[in-house]
């Protein structure tokens, strides 16, 4: 996967957000609309503090010794 993809995880966020208003938009109810809102709500966040951001790395890696 090119890095381009992953490096501003901000729009990444914003996209999936936008896509499942969309999705919102044919299904009827209101799950993908808050999913959608609170997709948008992450991006909003990453982009004003963008060292929020998890990687696997940091998920996937003990924090503590055993």
């Amino acid at each position: 996967m090119s890095a381009w993809l992953l490096e501003p995880a901000y729009w990444n966020w914003w996209l999936l957000g936008v896509v499942l208003m969309a999705v919102e938009s044919i299904a009827p109810g209101f799950f993908f609309l808050w999913m959608g809102v609170a997709a948008l709500l992450v991006g909003l966040a990453l982009s004003v503090l963008p060292e929020m951001a998890l990687s696997l790395i940091h998920i996937s890696e003990p924090t503590r010794p055993y």
